[in-house]
């Protein structure tokens, strides 16, 4: 029997980044303008080209837990992953999905009963390139000893039959990669599986980056990384639509965010943190890692007409602006053909500027900010931003503003010509 379209809501969310271990700080931190990016402690310990970073610290699941009012039973299902054995990616993310649940409501009693209606996509590609590096380093001159369960972890899906297993997921269940728009394009995936009603519920989430130097210094050979001049000085680093922008600072950030339909909350409602009403992926054709503006137009555009809006509806962007000059003046160019130089109504933000660039995982936390400033009637500032190379974007200033959104537009873009668009809408106006 074919399922009705339902609406799509986002009812609980969670994420762990430099700014925060919660929803509620880094939302705090968005307001504030407080700036995680420091002298790396991590990443450069994987690569002396990696000067500054937006990193967690040292993080355990074992301890976060501790403290919290948690069902014996979910415990109970998080114990296998408690130990040395797992990775802090796997910790963190394990956390994230906990607190979207917590936020939604949604029980013990809940998981078991909608199980077989309930989705995961877990966002991202290649999501254990640090990890595989270490086994090969370790076992290069003994392959008979690797562990057996490696033949498991290498895979992708390794996240995904983690999160199945603790959170008893039994619908459907992919990895989505899409480059640096790999969390958007999870997003957009999740939110079509829930409208179209191949599940009622889908669990999207988005783990932090676990590259191997080889990455790190792939990133640097191609001129994109950026903060060599700012160790002493690391918060200045990343400045998103600056003229001083020189490259992307890497961020440390997972994410999770909890879509439900109509058919699950019924009467309910009231649970929403916001609707998803559109999603848009369009392509370049182009293999390589410089942006085009017609495929980022063409993302927006499609978005926006998907929602049933018009341009002018949108008065919100969380642009994809990552501190690289190319990237920044081409979504800027791409932004001022939909919206039109008449964009008073527009506020125009980018938060890498205080998280970094969080690569599979930053489109994911990106909507969440999106949903974070909506609640809280806020946009929070360009981090560094002092002398736009566009003055006809209306760009938020270096502090938060007191502002109301009704409609948001989500960018993400990604290398191989990727580029997507997600419309988010305020329930609570």
């Amino acid at each position: 029997m074919r399922q009705r379209m339902s609406n799509v809501y986002i009812t609980g969310m969670g994420s762990i980044n430099a700014l925060g271990l919660n929803c509620q700080e880094f939302s705090d931190s968005l307001k504030n303008g407080v700036n995680g990016i420091k002298r790396s402690s991590y990443f450069s310990k994987l690569s002396a080209d990696v000067k500054v970073a937006a990193e967690i610290g040292e993080f355990k699941l074992s301890e976060y837990i501790k403290s919290k009012p948690i069902d014996k039973r979910l415990l109970e299902a998080v114990r296998p992953f408690r130990g040395s054995r797992t990775t802090m990616a796997i910790d963190t993310l394990i956390a994230s999905v906990m607190q979207a649940y917590d936020m939604a409501k949604i029980s013990c009693e809940d998981m078991e009963l909608h199980s077989d209606r309930t989705s995961i996509v877990v966002a991202g590609s290649n999501l254990s390139q640090n990890r595989n590096d270490e086994i090969r380093n370790r076992y290069c001159n003994s392959k008979e000893y690797v562990t057996p369960n490696y033949a498991i972890q290498f895979f992708d899906t390794n996240y995904v039959g983690i999160l199945s297993e603790i959170f008893k997921i039994k619908g459907e269940g992919m990895t989505v990669g899409n480059a640096s728009a790999s969390g958007n394009a999870a997003l957009i995936n999740a939110y079509r599986m829930v409208k179209s009603g191949v599940c009622d519920r889908c669990v999207v989430a988005a783990p932090i980056v676990d590259f191997s130097p080889y990455e790190l210094q792939s990133f640097k050979n191609l001129g994109a990384l950026g903060g060599d001049d700012y160790e002493n000085n690391p918060e200045q680093a990343c400045r998103p639509f600056d003229a001083a922008h020189n490259g992307f600072i890497l961020g440390q950030g997972c994410g999770c965010i909890i879509l439900e339909s109509d058919r699950i909350l019924g009467n309910n409602r009231s649970k929403a943190l916001a609707q998803v009403l559109s999603g848009s992926i369009k392509l370049d054709g182009n293999r390589l890692s410089d942006a085009r503006l017609d495929g980022e137009y063409s993302a927006m555009k499609n978005a926006v007409e998907y929602a049933g809006l018009k341009a002018e509806d949108i008065d919100y962007i969380n642009a994809h602006g990552t501190s690289t000059p190319l990237g920044d003046d081409v979504e800027l160019s791409a932004i001022k053909e939909l919206f039109g130089a008449d964009n008073n109504n527009l506020r125009v933000n980018s938060p890498k500027g205080m998280i970094g660039h969080c690569m599979f995982s930053a489109g994911l936390i990106e909507a969440i900010a999106c949903v974070l400033q909506m609640n809280g009637n806020f946009v929070h500032g360009n981090a560094n931003l002092s002398k736009p190379v566009a003055e006809d974007v209306r760009l938020v200033g270096n502090k938060a503003e007191n502002y109301t959104i009704k409609y948001a537009l989500n960018n993400s873009f990604g290398f191989g010509g990727i580029n997507t668009s997600v419309v988010i809408k305020n329930v609570n106006i």
